[in-house]
């Protein structure tokens, strides 16, 4: 490098070294203020996010409380008389020798011991036993008394086994109790609700906007749909249900139009079944996908529909051909946030019909609520495949938004 005339030689010098590899101060006091502002989001998703989570995860394989079961057996064939139970030191009422599991389980039932949930105990067996006894959530002591039992040969009641499952050691048997029953229903009406109320709410969604977006509607029905949609969107939980029901309900003003009108609605429509559920979940999904779908719809290029258009081709093929295999990847991916959207939703559809629809969200709060005494890890193990659920829509979402970025960029 030639030396500028007037410059002095160590200047000079120093203009010849090359510039060192490590980032400018400025871009490092840049990035240490961005990590800063990140920290509080960090810190919010471990503590609220993060750590639950993995607590309710491990909880779902855990034992509950320590529980009992015994077995009542009436020996020497006994035709009269009573005999007694005992759970830590509180008695039955005198039982019949005769007496079905049911007739033991709410003698049990009754017991009063104050603080101690006797009422989670239950009994079973045929009439004149052996009855089992299981006390959930309740380590106890369980003896019989036959000492007022009559007839047949020296009769007597004896109580054996006694065995007492400890809490929190490993186990499957939570996760196994809600893929059977009324938990297995419940994810079943579950996955059916969400999946009807996120279709119709996608395609009704994608129709709207795509009239908005491409076909010349004046400028500004955008800006007032997207503020309809940012509103509608939240309006959902109990005050949604409060409004359907005053206006869809049994007595409800339009089901009271429909009504001088002829048109008897129910009891064949129903708020409180899935087709009725999902028409109130409509209501905030639908704005939802347009919010949603704008973007998608957005990235469509009016060169691409010039140019289909130059060599031949009609409205109907350019979606066809062009326009829905571009758009489709987004449109499935937004389907499947309402999806999750509708799955975690617990207000709007426990206002409307309380117990009257078995969801996995409304099961969940029954046992938070208080109906937890025999085995609160249930809840555990259902809020764990809700967890599922929505993981594998987020993975299928992200799967869908890699697809349809390579065009929408």
């Amino acid at each position: 490098m030639a030396r500028a005339s007037g410059t002095p030689a160590d200047t000079q010098d120093a203009l010849d070294v090359p510039p060192p590899d490590r980032p400018p101060r400025s871009g490092r006091r840049r990035r240490r203020w961005a990590w800063l502002g990140l920290a509080p989001f960090l810190a919010y998703i471990t503590i609220l996010l993060l750590i639950p989570t993995g607590e309710l995860i491990v909880d779902a394989f855990r034992t509950g409380p320590p529980s009992s079961v015994a077995t009542v057996t009436l020996k020497g064939t006994p035709t009269g008389g009573t005999f007694t139970v005992t759970v830590n030191g509180y008695t039955t009422v005198r039982v019949p020798y005769d007496a079905t599991g049911a007739t033991l389980g709410n003698d049990l039932s009754n017991l009063d011991s104050g603080a101690v949930p006797y009422y989670a105990i239950t009994a079973s067996g045929p009439a004149g036993g052996p009855y089992k006894i299981a006390t959930p959530g309740l380590a106890a002591v369980i003896t019989a008394n036959g000492s007022r039992l009559t007839g047949g040969s020296s009769p007597s009641a004896l109580a054996s086994g006694n065995a007492i499952t400890p809490s929190g050691s490993f186990t499957l048997s939570n996760i196994s109790g809600i893929l059977q029953g009324q938990y297995l229903s419940a994810f079943l009406m579950s996955i059916e609700l969400s999946g009807l109320s996120a279709l119709i709410g996608g395609v009704l969604g994608f129709l709207v906007a795509n009239a908005v977006v491409q076909h010349g509607i004046p400028r500004w029905c955008r800006p007032a749909l997207v503020s309809f949609s940012g509103m509608a969107s939240n309006f959902a939980g109990i005050p949604l249900a409060f409004a359907f029901g005053a206006t869809l309900g049994a007595t409800g003003v339009l089901t009271g139009l429909f009504g001088h009108l002829g048109l008897h609605i129910y009891p064949s429509f129903s708020l409180t079944n899935v087709l009725g559920l999902s028409l109130v979940y409509v209501y905030f999904q639908f704005p939802l996908m347009i919010l949603l779908v704008l973007p998608a719809l957005d990235g469509l290029r009016k060169e691409w529909k010039e140019a289909a258009a130059n060599l031949g081709a009609s409205p109907l093929k350019f979606w066809r051909y062009v326009g829905l295999p571009i758009v489709a990847p987004s449109v499935l991916g937004m389907m499947v946030l309402l999806f999750g959207s509708a799955f975690s939703a617990y207000a709007t559809a426990s206002a409307l019909s309380g117990n009257a629809i078995n969801l996995v969200t409304i099961d969940i709060a029954d046992y938070v609520n208080g109906n937890i005494t025999t085995n609160p890890q249930l809840a555990y193990a259902l809020a764990f495949g809700m967890i599922v659920v929505i993981v594998t829509t987020v993975v299928l979402y992200t799967l869908l938004q890699r697809r349809a970025s390579r065009w929408l960029r």
